[in-house]
């Protein structure tokens, strides 16, 4: 079971149009939240429409996984764990704004090991795809340390992608990447101002670094 502690909240109308604002929450052991949302549409989730905001949210790795234990009724994977534990703890603010198939997420995530900024946008092109466009920038974000490899360090890096994925049959993973990566540590040695591109179509991959 998960405790909810010292909560101030307001909420107000109907159920197919309901709002509220989460002034503070504690959760779990250690972890806190507060936020806003406007969600039209209920109860017709799957159509409706959401603005969710993420003002303050604070999880230590031991809530994180406390939680994800409630929610699943089972431990996660073990190599999930240790990153989840190796980051020690995780800090987010954003807003998400759309509907479940057609939607706009921006925020910032931080943790002990470094932090990433994302603006994605997902939209339904077809029954059977969906286009991703977005943008996601590390910043000190220790990958090394997350995935315990030794020669790898933190990483400054901007990724744009423009792409749609669907099923196989209708063409599976199709899209643009491109990398600049401002700062990377790699074993005894800082790189910096390396650039790439890559085009994936399908089964097929193409890259190259500049």
């Amino acid at each position: 079971n998960t405790s909810v502690r010292n909560a101030t909240a307001d909420f107000r109308g109907l159920v197919r149009h309901f709002e509220g604002v989460v002034h503070h929450a504690d959760i779990a052991k250690e972890s806190h939240f507060a936020g806003t949302f406007d969600i039209k549409g209920i109860p017709a989730w799957q159509t409706s429409k959401y603005v969710i905001g993420v003002e303050d949210l604070y999880l230590p790795s031991n809530d994180i996984l406390a939680l994800t234990d409630n929610i699943l009724h089972e431990p996660l994977d073990g190599k999930v764990r240790d990153i989840v534990s190796r980051a020690k703890w995780v800090s987010a603010r954003g807003t998400f704004g759309g509907y479940l198939h057609n939607f706009r997420v921006v925020g910032n995530v931080g943790s002990g090991e470094g932090g990433l900024s994302a603006d994605i946008k997902m939209a339904k092109e077809e029954d059977v795809r969906h286009r991703l466009q977005g943008r996601v920038k590390t910043s000190r974000l220790d990958m090394g340390e997350l995935l315990s490899l030794n020669v790898l360090h933190d990483i400054d890096s901007d990724i744009v992608v423009d792409g749609s994925f669907g099923s196989r049959d209708s063409g599976g993973v199709r899209g643009d990447v491109d990398v600049d990566v401002s700062g990377l540590g790699l074993g005894n040695y800082r790189y910096t101002a390396i650039s790439g591109m890559g085009h994936i179509d399908g089964d097929s991959y193409y890259a190259e670094l500049y």
